[in-house]
């Protein structure tokens, strides 16, 4: 039987392994996911000002809206709110 510290290794050697691939797919998830929401607030704001609505609202309606994915949004989402703001880092 094996060392636990080698399961250990082999483990965290396969974690490491696989991590780039999950970044990788979590990050062109998101971007797919930002396009349609971008396209999507394009045809919302569009039908507003069709109805007669007045440019500013629409567009600061757009911007609420569109706001909601933002990766700082998500963050504080996950997070509950202790995402660090500004230059914190």
């Amino acid at each position: 039987m094996t060392e636990p510290s080698e399961d250990r290794v082999k483990v965290f050697a396969s974690v490491i392994a696989y991590a780039p691939v999950l970044v990788i797919r979590v990050g062109v998830a998101y971007l797919r996911i930002k396009r349609r929401v971008r396209k999507t607030a394009k045809s919302f704001e569009r039908g507003m000002l069709s109805r007669g609505m007045s440019p500013e609202v629409a567009r600061k309606l757009t911007i609420s809206w569109e706001g909601d994915l933002r990766t700082r949004t998500l963050l504080n989402r996950l997070t509950g709110g202790t995402f660090p703001r500004g230059g914190s880092w």
